[in-house]
């Protein structure tokens, strides 16, 4: 009799602990996530515009597999509005036909309207308030239209994250002219009033480069924004930046 109370006890306790365990319940299938890869904020008329790039994993896997597919792998760029960046990504949400994962965004692309307005600082406050949000991502500026820039694709129909958007360390060794800057190093250079903070800006070239013919809009570094006063920053282009390169402390490679 006491044995089978034991067992029983034992039965019991082990039932609660199936049942108290977490599970996978939250999770999702790979097929069913919009995986975020960039950023695209600007700031207009008094509101923050949102633009949000999202790959599928089929894309994302091109990048880490040798085959190459016979079709351009599809880029979706979201974009809403809104009076804070919360509002706007809110705003985005009401649209978004599967779960969104945050995790993987690798660029943050700002558009001159916000650099030049002195609102960079709400814009890192509210990407700090995400908790899957990374200090490791690229940081640019650009002059171009953001939708523009999420949209444009990479060379041979390989993954866009094949690009200098997402991956700027091979083209920064054959031209070592303006370095990329992650965002921790952004912040670190902007807190340090000693220092001068410094950003690439992104652009689109579609005249060195064609496909059959066809001319294909590829990314370059076209200059930089140097912050001038507290969150303000100005634009410089590659014509008003000569010698710069000597100033960069790893600098391996430059034309002249």
């Amino acid at each position: 009799m006491k044995h089978l109370l034991q067992r029983c006890l034992l039965g019991l306790l082990s039932l609660s602990m199936c049942v108290m365990t977490s599970g996978c319940w939250s999770a999702f299938e790979i097929q069913q996530v919009d995986y975020a890869k960039a950023f695209g904020i600007d700031y207009k008329d008094g509101m923050y515009h949102l633009y949000v790039q999202t790959l599928d994993f089929a894309s994302v896997a091109k990048s880490e597999s040798s085959t190459k597919s016979a079709d351009t792998p599809p880029v979706w760029v979201g974009h809403a509005e809104g009076k804070t960046m919360s509002l706007a990504l809110n705003e985005l949400f009401l649209t978004a036909q599967l779960h969104m994962a945050w995790g993987h965004v690798t660029a943050i692309v700002m558009a001159e309207g916000v650099l030049t307005s002195k609102h960079i600082k709400e814009v890192f406050d509210m990407l700090g308030r995400f908790p899957e949000s990374r200090y490791t991502t690229w940081v640019y500026g650009t002059r171009e239209p953001l939708e523009k820039i999420l949209s444009a694709t990479s060379m041979y129909n390989m993954s866009p994250l094949d690009s200098i958007l997402h991956n700027p360390l091979p083209t920064y060794m054959e031209e070592s002219l303006y370095p990329p800057v992650l965002s921790f190093k952004l912040i670190a250079t902007h807190n340090d009033p000693a220092t001068t903070t410094y950003l690439p800006s992104l652009a689109l070239n579609n005249t060195q480069w064609a496909e059959n013919e066809k001319k294909h809009d590829l990314f370059l570094v076209e200059g930089a924004f140097f912050e001038k006063t507290g969150y303000d920053f100005e634009y410089f282009p590659r014509s008003q930046l000569p010698g710069y390169h000597w100033l960069i402390k790893d600098m391996r490679r430059a034309p002249y």
